[in-house]
């Protein structure tokens, strides 16, 4: 029988390594071009014949599958997670100035101050306090609500390394059509393009599920009669 709860402490680090790997054909396609690609198909091909007398052990060839398949783009997603959450942040702090929305406009405050009544403590500065709130107050909306905030962190997080993608492969393909530097202008400008039209979508779903979750802290501390045991 499957475990369910093993799967889902699995889930972050699947996501950290698809997001590595991610990263890193992003970066890989923004600096190898075609020749590059056949001198190391070249390569790969002397080096299959000048060893081809030498048999490798097969712990050998998983380990390197491994380190190759599993740690290096967990390691590139570590790497890159802190420039991804400041990229973030920052565009999340320029849309709020530009939309001049304040915390007294939001359900945060509220929120807090019904966590803060029914524990009678002061969380304003825990952690994830709203999720830890509704998961021994109120579960059976903590856990739809933990699988949307894992679907958007992934799609937030995902943006960058996609956008970047995506202007890699504008400037590969106007290559051919436009001028130097104009190539790299108009990719450039594609990958911008493809950043603000998602950061945008991505921002709304954010400010969507955290309102969805002062609403549901609301209702867990107002249903709620005593802490769990």
């Amino acid at each position: 029988m499957i475990d369910l709860g093993r799967l889902e402490s699995l889930r972050r680090d699947v996501i950290a390594v698809t997001l590595g790997l991610l990263w890193l054909l992003a970066l890989a396609f923004l600096y190898f071009d075609g020749e590059d690609v056949r001198k190391a198909a070249r390569f790969l091909d002397a080096l299959a014949l000048d060893t081809v007398h030498i048999q490798v052990p097969a712990f050998a060839v998983g380990f390197l599958l491994v380190v190759l398949g599993v740690l290096l783009p967990y390691c590139m997603a570590q790497v890159f997670e802190p420039l991804t959450l400041a990229v973030l942040n920052a565009c999340l702090w320029v849309y709020r100035r530009l939309a001049r929305t304040t915390t007294e406009e939001t359900l945060d405050q509220p929120a807090l101050n019904a966590m803060r009544q029914c524990l009678g403590h002061d969380v304003s500065v825990a952690r994830d306090r709203g999720e830890v709130f509704l998961e021994g107050f109120l579960p059976r909306l903590a856990k739809p609500l933990a699988r949307a905030h894992q679907v958007n962190s992934f799609r937030c997080q995902a943006l960058l390394p996609a956008s970047l993608f995506i202007a890699a492969f504008a400037i590969r393909v106007s290559a051919a059509h436009l001028p130097t530097p104009w190539h790299a202008v108009f990719g450039t400008s594609i990958g911008l393009l493809a950043f603000g039209l998602g950061i945008q979508t991505a921002i709304t779903e954010l400010l969507e599920e955290a309102r969805a979750l002062n609403i549901a802290v609301l209702v867990a501390a107002k249903d709620a009669t005593k802490p769990p045991q």
